[in-house]
């Protein structure tokens, strides 16, 4: 019987960029300890797309080749359709952030099936699943198709960057995933800091043309009030869990995750103002959540609760 490819870690990236971008230093970090493979999930086109944030086409391939050369990882695109295509109602950016209907549900079964079959056919010692920062649609649907592994100590789950910059966006989405009850006060109060800190970062103030910025806020938090509300009113993904988090001191490999993130420049451009603003927006997060080092990321573990 042929053996399987033994990997130190398989990374499930949705889209061509999140793997590096969440967990460039973890990468460069395990790539001394043994083989990473990142499975790139949504990587097919049916055409050419440039529209608002979403940048979709041939270069995104070649960045994903640089990006590999530099941290030294392997990696596999599934070609399943980006969501930009799989409906027309993600045309709209807008909706790419939205609770997902139905159709993407029954989807989600058999992006399951690919996911579960790709695994089997591997030999790893740890998965990493994204946590569903922001909602972004393909994202969640990779949380939900792998939800049935939360309990077990080989998955890691990532904060998806860079929408986990964006203040109290972690925290919301930890709210919702153990659907916990707060205060209006408290809701109200964490809205109110995630519009202006998503205001001030590069998704906004990078807007063309300029004159969009200015009306800008009461948009984006109206938005925003609207995406918190709708998530908060669904179910829990997964009952009963105590989420348990896992800091990766990964200061050493700080540089180079960031030159192999300049790689996408496609992406960079449209989530950050330049790569100045990426290296401090990197670091600033950093330290609100281990001051004293110098770079951190941080993963998630999910144990059932007593």
């Amino acid at each position: 019987m042929e053996s399987k490819n033994h990997y130190r870690a398989v990374i499930l990236s949705p889209h061509l960029d999140d793997a590096v971008f969440s967990c460039g230093g973890e990468i460069a970090k395990l790539r001394y300890e043994g083989k990473v493979l990142v499975i790139n999930i949504f990587t097919k086109y049916l055409e050419d797309a440039k529209k608002a944030a979403v940048v979709l086409g041939a270069e995104r391939y070649a960045e994903e080749s640089g990006a590999a050369k530099t941290l030294d990882y392997e990696y596999k695109n599934l070609d399943e359709l980006d969501a930009f295509f799989r409906l027309p109602i993600y045309r709209s950016i807008g909706n790419i952030f939205r609770p997902i209907g139905p159709v993407d549900l029954e989807y989600c079964k058999t992006l399951q099936q690919i996911l579960f079959k790709e695994l089997e056919n591997l030999s790893f010692e740890r998965v990493y699943v994204p946590l569903a920062i922001g909602w972004h649609v393909d994202h969640y649907l990779t949380f939900l198709a792998m939800q049935d592994f939360a309990a077990k100590n080989k998955v890691y789950f990532y904060e998806d960057a860079p929408y986990c910059f964006i203040d109290t966006a972690t925290n919301s989405r930890l709210h919702q995933i153990q659907g916990k009850k707060e205060s209006m006060l408290a809701f109200l109060k964490r809205w109110i800091r995630a519009s202006i800190s998503f205001y001030k970062s590069g998704m906004v103030q990078t807007m063309q043309p300029a004159w969009q910025r200015y009306f800008a806020f009461p948009v984006t938090s109206g938005y925003l009030l609207g995406m918190l509300k709708s998530h908060f009113a669904t179910k829990r993904d997964i009952p009963t869990i105590d989420p348990q988090p896992v800091i990766s001191d990964v200061s050493p490999y700080f540089e180079i995750k960031m030159q192999a993130a300049n790689l996408y420049k496609s992406q960079v451009k449209e989530f950050f103002c330049n790569f100045d603003d990426m290296r401090k927006s990197y670091t600033k997060h950093s330290k609100t959540l281990v001051p004293d080092k110098e770079f951190v990321e941080r993963y998630w573990k999910f144990k059932e609760s007593k």
